[in-house]
C-alpha cells in the first residue's frame, strides 16, 4: 500500500507542477522591440540630417557658381566697354537730331556664355527667393540685350535709333545693379 500512496503522491505532485501557471518573461520581447525602434530611429534621423546638409551644401555651391558666372559676365561687359559704346552712340544720335537716323551695332556673343545658369536652371528653387529672382532677371535681361545687339539682333542687322540705344543703356544699368546685388 505504501507503494500506491507514494505513486499517488507522485502523480498528484506531477499534476500540480504541470497545471501550475508558468510566469511569462516579457524581457526578450521588450528588448527586441526596443532595439528595433532604436535602430530604425538611429538610421532615420541621420539620413534626414544628411539629406538636409546635402541640400544646403548643394544650394551654397549653386549660389556661389551662379554669382561667379554673373560677376564674370558683367566684368566682360565692363572690360569691353559696351556701356560706354552705347552712350557714345546715344550722344552721336542726339547730335544728329534725327529720329530716323540709325546706327548698326553688333556684339559677338558665345553660345556658351551662361553655361552654369543653363545647366542648373532647374535647381534655382533651392536658393532664396530674392537671389533666385535676381539670377533669373539678370539672365532674361542679358538675353534681351543679345536679341537686340547680338549677331542676329535687329540693331546689328538693320540698325537702331536713339530710343533703341537708350533702352539698351537702361537694360545695362539694371544688369549692373543686379550684378552688384548678387556679389
Amino acid at each position: 500500500m505504501e507503494i500506491k500512496i507514494l505513486f499517488s503522491e507522485a502523480i498528484a505532485k506531477g499534476l500540480t507542477e504541470i497545471t501550475k501557471p508558468i510566469p511569462f518573461d516579457w524581457t526578450p520581447i521588450i528588448a527586441t522591440l526596443g532595439g528595433a525602434f532604436i535602430g530604425s530611429a538611429a538610421s532615420i534621423i541621420p539620413q534626414k540630417y544628411i539629406l538636409s546638409a546635402r541640400q544646403k551644401s548643394e544650394a551654397d555651391s549653386l549660389r556661389i557658381a551662379l554669382s561667379s558666372e554673373i560677376s564674370s559676365i558683367y566684368n566682360l561687359i565692363e572690360k569691353r566697354k559696351y556701356f560706354e559704346e552705347i552712350v557714345e552712340n546715344i550722344e552721336f544720335l542726339e547730335k544728329e537730331n534725327s529720329s530716323d537716323f540709325e546706327i548698326k551695332y553688333e556684339v559677338k556673343v558665345s553660345e556658351n556664355y551662361n553655361t552654369v545658369y543653363q545647366s542648373n536652371a532647374g535647381k534655382i528653387g533651392l536658393l532664396s527667393k530674392s537671389f533666385s529672382e535676381n539670377v533669373v532677371r539678370f539672365h532674361h535681361l542679358i538675353d534681351a540685350i543679345i536679341c537686340d545687339v547680338g549677331q542676329n539682333g535687329f540693331i546689328a542687322k538693320r540698325g537702331g535709333n536713339i530710343e533703341d540705344f537708350k533702352m539698351i543703356k537702361e537694360l545695362l544699368e539694371e544688369l549692373k545693379y543686379i550684378a552688384k546685388e548678387l556679389k
